[in-house]
């Protein structure tokens, strides 16, 4: 798959399809092999094929050719993915429209590196891939881009930074006694016996071996980030020192006591940070698209895009996700 594609696509997920998105009255009109226009954007079904010919290829190495006829959803994976392309093509017109709106704009610098990645897509392409599939240098032009542009514009909507203790991931040992249901006096018991715990593990014995002693969850060790833990556990285990074993902790579902390995894991926490600058980016981005969408106007050739075939053999191809590393991975 392509190095940049996931990231627009997951938005698909929060946004949906944006093939519904406003009437056709202020659209472009549409050219034989013009796939649809959304306002005076036209995509060709040679900016369409580009994007194509990279997902189809990966696709293939990693599954071979046959993959195409596996059946998905009441079709085939070719039908699938065909939808998909679709809708990842609306999308990045979608986004790079709204570039104005949110002042974005490409660089001198930025505009000859998408004219020198077309010179070198058209390079590396068989010329007689490019015949069949309508594919010259001004749309490979249009395909890099427009997937740019949308990739700055999506990025341009990111809320500021997540902060270091909002990404924050601890590492603890945990020993847990359950309460739940029971009559009062039993569970006032075991709140002894991890106040027992609590001071024996504070007094220097091994956590790991009262966990074996006491637990009643074979799940010792835990690594976690803020939201997955129940909040009066949260509370306690994100306020630890790294060493530092909790008082009793009570919770709807039972008693912890709880020794923080580390309460800060460098690594985790980076991972998580970028996971969750990802998250807000495509909530926002899938947000802004929604809104902006209904704004808009869309014309769609079905004609033409029935001459869009995932299961159709056009030969070797260019590899549009790498180039695009390469010439604009940096920006």
């Amino acid at each position: 798959m392509g190095r940049k594609w996931l990231w627009l696509l997951a938005v698909l997920v929060l946004a949906g399809s944006l093939a519904g998105c406003g009437g056709a009255g202020g659209a472009a009109q549409l050219g034989e092999g013009d796939l649809f226009s959304m306002e005076d954007e036209v995509c060709t079904r040679g900016e369409a094929m580009v994007f194509l010919l990279s997902r189809k290829a990966g696709y293939e190495s990693a599954y071979g050719g046959e993959i195409w006829t596996v059946p998905v959803e009441g079709g085939t994976l070719a039908d699938h993915m065909e939808g998909e392309l679709e809708d990842f093509l609306l999308l990045v017109k979608c986004t790079a429209l709204m570039a104005e709106q949110y002042e974005v704009s490409l660089s001198e610098e930025e505009e000859q590196k998408i004219a020198q990645a077309a010179s070198a897509y058209m390079e590396a392409m068989p010329e007689e891939t490019a015949l069949g599939c309508g594919i010259d240098e001004a749309c490979v032009q249009a395909a890099f881009r427009d997937y740019h542009l949308a990739r700055r514009t999506a990025e341009s909507l990111l809320d500021g930074e997540i902060s270091e203790d909002a990404a924050r991931v601890v590492v603890f040992q945990q020993i847990f006694w359950d309460t739940e249901g029971l009559p009062e006096e039993e569970a006032v018991l075991k709140k002894e016996e991890a106040g027992q715990a609590k001071a024996r593990a504070e007094a220097g014995e091994d956590f790991s071996s009262l966990a074996g002693e006491y637990s009643e969850t074979e799940e010792t060790e835990q690594k976690v980030s803020r939201g997955m833990l129940d909040p009066s556990l949260e509370e306690a285990v994100f306020s630890l020192s790294s060493g530092q074993v909790s008082e009793v902790i009570e919770t709807d579902g039972g008693l912890y006591v709880v020794k923080c390995v580390t309460n800060y894991d460098r690594e985790a926490t980076a991972e998580n940070k970028e996971a969750l600058e990802k998250k807000q980016q495509e909530e926002t981005l899938a947000q802004c698209c929604g809104q902006f969408a209904q704004t808009v106007s869309v014309r769609r050739n079905e004609t033409a895009w029935e001459t869009v075939d995932y299961g159709a053999d056009y030969g070797e191809a260019a590899d549009f996700y790498g180039i695009y590393e390469q010439y604009l991975g940096g920006f």
